[in-house]
């Protein structure tokens, strides 16, 4: 009986501590992968998330100022996924770059949409 019992308690006390080690893993993981993103105006905590293809609560959970409202120009930390944002920027470099107001075959102005 006590046999059993040193091994019942050996197993959780592993067990246990593979669970810590593992959400450590995890932590290290998502902070790695954690941009800032400079809030534009009509932007939301929604549409950010979407955005960077994470969770409202993702956001809120590095910026616990953000469940009462964001502004124009906050600055947030988005947990991302860096092949998402690579594009993002790709894509947003492209459209300032088509979006160009052109004069007599001059550039005057670049209009982003958006």
């Amino acid at each position: 009986m006590r046999k059993k019992l040193l091994v019942l308690g050996v197993a959780i006390f592993c067990s246990y501590f593979s669970a810590v080690a593992q959400t450590e893993k995890e932590d290290d993981v998502k902070q790695e992968n954690v941009v800032s993103h400079k809030v534009e105006m009509g932007e939301t905590v929604m549409l950010i998330a979407k955005k960077y293809r994470t969770t409202p609560e993702n956001i809120y959970d590095l910026n616990p100022e953000a469940v009462h409202g964001i502004s124009y120009n906050t600055v947030l930390q988005i947990p991302a996924d860096k092949r998402y944002v690579a594009k993002d920027k790709a894509k947003k470099t492209n459209r300032i770059n088509n979006d160009a107001v052109y004069n007599n075959g001059h550039q005057t102005a670049s209009v982003p949409k958006g």
